[in-house]
């Protein structure tokens, strides 16, 4: 069977399905519409089009609870025979600021060899891929040993609550893949871990201060509202630093405004942190520990400052990125988020944390902690996924990686992250103009299409 020959043969069809996934806008509703829309509506909407999708190719379908929901290829095969995994969502994270993108982020624009839009690569794209692939075997009666069931999240840019709903009734995959990540293939995530620091708010010349929104983006925007008029030492500050922003007065009241880069939080230097700049510049002009604090010992996003830093020579650096802050009247939250790798000690560094907020009167929070994930570099799966990458991509030279990233991979024993992502290419993940390249995401279907047959048959 020639994989390549019918996903060239299909790329429209492929396009045209994924171009109708990306028109759901399907971020996280933290308001639901009613009560059978656990995540909103409109990512009810988007699970139940892909499901009918699979019905209609013939495949078993199930809904589970509006949250999570599967498109299973069984050849006819005992249920007590193994099943093999393969692990998406259609989820994504906000647009951000619309000014930014070129193209409607929620209409597939096809410019070159590129569709843009949000969920492009990051996961719509690589999920109709396996769907294509999935339907590339069944219809040439490619007859299997293992079931194949895709699994379809809806919340896995929010803490994978979908995944966590899903095994809590259904069956686990003794082997599974995650097209949702980088190739080659990815043996290793870091571990994943949050912290929100709380304060009262102190400086009464402060309005209120508002930067991102979820933890796993680098913030774009921040701005403080206050009473007092600092519009041409705020313009030297920018000016000083390179950076955009702006300043607006309306009221008696003065709005600093400062204009980063979203980046997603594996690696917050693919980004310029709005929020951590604008607090280098008010530590000077306003009396607030937590502004004081974010500054002296959140700027570096490997923690040197505060000497909580570490390496491993296999996953590489301790990265933290300060994702949001919140302050009204009373109280004021900094949210970071990291991402560490093995061998590293969290109750070590969570305490270390703690000792250094409380020199500026601020409380310190664990949240959600999700340890590394690893799997043997020498295994099956990660040799026969690799080798099928080699295959069809003639890329020698690139080997099974780590990142700081986290997919639904790192929910099973026996699961790894997939493409597709090419070694070297940009990354648009969580950015605007988010986009996919054409020529991988085809070639991608013939990968998955031969991956799924070598690990089944």
């Amino acid at each position: 069977m020639d994989f390549l020959e019918y996903a060239k043969k299909h790329e429209d069809a492929l396009l045209a399905d994924l171009s109708e996934l990306i028109k759901f806008p399907s971020v996280l509703c933290n308001q639901p519409d009613v009560k059978e829309a656990p995540f909103g509506k409109p990512l009810v909407e988007c699970l139940n089009w892909i499901l009918e999708k699979g019905k209609q190719a013939g495949f078993k379908v199930k809904n589970i609870d509006n949250i999570v929901g599967y498109i299973e290829y069984d050849s006819d095969l005992d249920e007590k025979a193994e099943m093999l995994g393969i692990l998406g969502h259609l989820d994504v994270v906000p647009t951000g600021d619309l000014d930014a993108w070129k193209t409607d982020p929620f209409i597939a624009t096809r410019v070159g060899n590129r569709l843009y839009a949000r969920g492009s690569i990051d996961d719509k794209g690589p999920v109709m891929a396996a769907f294509y692939a999935l339907k590339c075997l069944k219809e040439n009666n490619i007859k299997l040993n293992k079931i194949v069931r895709i699994i379809v999240g809806t919340d896995e840019e929010s803490g994978s609550r979908c995944l966590a709903r899903y095994m809590q009734t259904e069956r686990i995959p003794d082997v599974a893949f995650s097209p949702d990540a980088d190739y080659p293939v990815i043996y290793g995530e870091k571990g994943i871990a949050s912290f929100d620091f709380l304060s009262e708010k102190k400086d009464s010349k402060i309005i209120s201060i508002d930067s991102g929104d979820v933890y796993n983006v680098v913030p774009e925007k921040a701005k403080i509202v206050a009473t007092i008029d600092l519009k041409d030492k705020y313009y030297e500050f920018l000016k000083a630093n390179k950076l955009n922003g702006e300043v607006k007065e309306e009221n008696g009241l003065y709005t600093y405004m400062l204009q980063g880069k979203r980046a997603h939080a594996m690696e917050p230097r693919n980004g310029v942190n709005a929020l951590v700049n604008l607090c280098h510049f008010a530590k000077d002009y306003f009396d607030d520990g937590m502004i004081k604090f974010v500054s002296k010992y959140l700027c570096d996003s490997r923690m040197g400052q505060a000497n909580l830093q570490f390496r491993d020579p296999e996953m590489g650096d301790l990265t933290v990125n300060v994702a949001n802050f919140k302050m009204n009247e009373n109280s004021e939250k900094v949210g970071i988020n990291i991402r560490y790798p093995i061998h590293f000690d969290y109750d070590a560094f969570y305490l270390g944390l703690q000792k250094v907020a409380s020199e500026f009167g601020v409380k310190c929070v664990a949240l959600g902690n999700s340890k590394p994930h690893y799997v043997d570099k020498n295994s099956d799966l990660v040799k026969t996924l690799f080798e099928t990458y080699q295959k069809y991509m003639n890329d020698y030279s690139h080997k099974p990686i780590t990142i700081g990233g986290g997919t639904y991979a790192r929910s099973f024993n026996n699961a790894v992250a997939f493409g597709i992502l090419m070694p070297g290419a940009e990354d648009v993940m969580h950015q605007a103009n988010e986009y996919v390249d054409i020529d991988v995401l085809v070639k991608s279907v013939a990968i998955f299409s031969d991956a799924i047959y070598k690990l089944a048959k």
